[in-house]
This record gives structure tokens, C-alpha cells and sequence, in this order.
């Protein structure tokens, strides 16, 4: 996700959405999806652990710490991941 925001690949950007975050997106676009993210530089910087959400087993809950410009230094954020199609979406950011 971080990857497709920073190339401002929308295709890859859509693709990897899913729920609020993926309704946010097309209700922006993608152009100011990418200008928010020049605006707020964002930087995923490591992973710390993934677990499986109680409420909903199939969901898993990332806990990834993250450096944000504009704040001091890094900070430990919760990235809600579903499965759709086959695949993984982040549906939080």
C-alpha cells in the first residue's frame, strides 16, 4: 500500500483497498489520495506482529510501527487487513 501510494499507482492503489479506506479513496480520487500523502509523508517502518481479530476471525489486525512527518519520530498504529477475492485489502489506514 505504502509502495503503490508513493509511485502514485492507482491501479496497484485500488487494488489493494478495500471497505472504508477503498470508499475514501474513489470518493477523492486517486490524484488527491497521492497529494494528501505528499502533504503528510507517511513511512511504514516495521511490522511488529499480526493477530487475528476477535470480532471477526477471518480479519487480521496489524500492529506496525510507522513514522509520520510531522510528529515526533515513530508511533505504533493498528492496520485492520481483510481477505477479498483471493486476496488481502487494508481496509483501515
Amino acid at each position: 500500500m505504502f509502495d503503490a501510494l508513493g509511485a502514485s499507482d492507482c491501479e496497484r492503489l485500488a487494488s489493494l483497498a478495500g471497505g472504508e479506506l477503498r470508499a475514501r479513496i474513489e470518493e477523492r480520487g486517486c490524484e488527491s489520495s497521492f497529494k494528501y500523502l505528499r502533504d503528510h509523508p507517511t513511512e511504514l517502518r516495521t511490522i511488529v506482529r499480526v493477530d487475528r481479530d476477535g470480532r471477526d476471525s477471518r480479519v487480521r489486525l496489524v500492529r506496525a510501527r510507522v513514522w509520520e512527518a510531522g510528529r515526533n519520530g515513530e508511533r505504533e498504529r493498528v492496520f485492520r487487513i481483510e481477505p477479498h477475492d483471493g486476496r488481502w485489502v487494508l481496509v483501515t489506514l
